[in-house]
């Protein structure tokens, strides 16, 4: 299997991720079960890790934090991690560019990120004023939430009836 990664909706100059080959370990551990292979079967990952590092001259030894060690990382992560800024923030310009379908109509959206934030957002519907959902997200940070929650709104605003359907016909054109 050949993972790719490329989306023809986004533009960047961003590294683009790497092309590589993936596989289910068991399909392809060939000593497995053979004279010289420590296991028969398909260990528990704790041994996994022991004979791979063994393979390679190391010695696995485990690392016990304490409570203020745990709460220290917890902190880190809360605070650095599971950030906006880390997630988003830091994100290379990219542009996009994607269109669809909904009951008969075409709908085209378009945005570019800088930063973390969204400019030039364009909808071109027949359903939504360009202008007004311009205004909902220029400047806003990028999130998923932005766009559920904006999305949101306009399908409710548009057909109540079909809110749900709407949302995410524009959630998946903007993503």
């Amino acid at each position: 299997i050949t993972t790719k990664n490329k989306s023809v909706h986004i533009q960047s100059k961003a590294s683009p991720s790497a092309i590589c080959k993936v596989c289910n370990i068991s399909e392809s551990w060939e000593g497995l079960g053979k004279e010289g292979c420590p296991f028969t079967e398909l260990p528990p990952i704790e041994s996994f890790m022991e004979a791979l590092m063994a393979s390679m001259g190391a010695k696995p030894e485990a690392l016990a934090l304490t409570e203020a060690e745990k709460a220290e990382v917890e902190r880190i992560c809360r605070e650095k991690y599971h950030s906006w800024e880390w997630t988003y923030g830091k994100t290379p310009h990219f542009s996009f560019e994607k269109e669809g379908i909904f009951q008969g109509e075409k709908i085209r959206i378009s945005y570019q990120a800088r930063k973390g934030r969204i400019e030039d957002f364009t909808i071109q519907s027949p359903y939504f004023s360009e202008e007004e959902v311009r205004a909902l997200f220029q400047g806003q940070p990028f999130s998923l939430e932005l766009f559920e929650e904006k999305f949101s709104d306009l399908a409710e605003r548009l057909k109540p009836q079909d809110s749900k359907e709407v949302r995410e016909v524009l959630i998946g054109l903007a993503l």
